[in-house]
C-alpha cells in the first residue's frame, strides 16, 4: 500500500513533490504542542522566498501567553518532510 503524503492545508503530494521542494527549499516543517507531544506538518509553497517568509512568520515561540498556541519551523531534511506529510513526525 502507498503511503499518503498531505501538506499542512490539506493538499496530496507526492514523494517527488516533496523532495523537489526540499532540494528547492521550498518545505518548511512548522512544529506546534498538543496533548503533551510535539507534531510538525509540512507547508510547501510556490518559491523559496515564499518559504522563507513563512518559516519567519510563523515561527512564535516564546512570543504567546501559553506554549500550547506556540509554533516554531524547521527546514526539513527529505526524511523529516516525508514523515511530517505523513502524519508522523511527533516527539512526546
Amino acid at each position: 500500500m502507498e503511503m499518503e503524503y498531505y501538506t499542512v492545508d490539506g493538499n496530496q503530494v507526492s514523494k517527488a513533490d516533496i523532495r523537489k521542494a526540499v532540494d528547492e527549499r521550498r518545505a518548511i516543517l512548522i512544529w506546534s504542542h498538543g496533548n503533551w507531544i510535539n507534531r510538525a506538518g509540512l507547508a510547501i509553497y510556490e518559491t523559496s522566498d515564499e518559504a522563507a517568509t513563512a518559516y519567519d512568520k510563523c515561527e512564535t515561540k516564546g512570543q504567546c501567553y501559553a506554549m500550547s498556541d506556540e509554533t516554531w519551523t524547521e527546514w526539513p531534511t527529505i526524511s523529516q518532510a516525508l514523515k511530517a506529510a505523513a502524519g508522523a513526525l511527533k516527539v512526546s
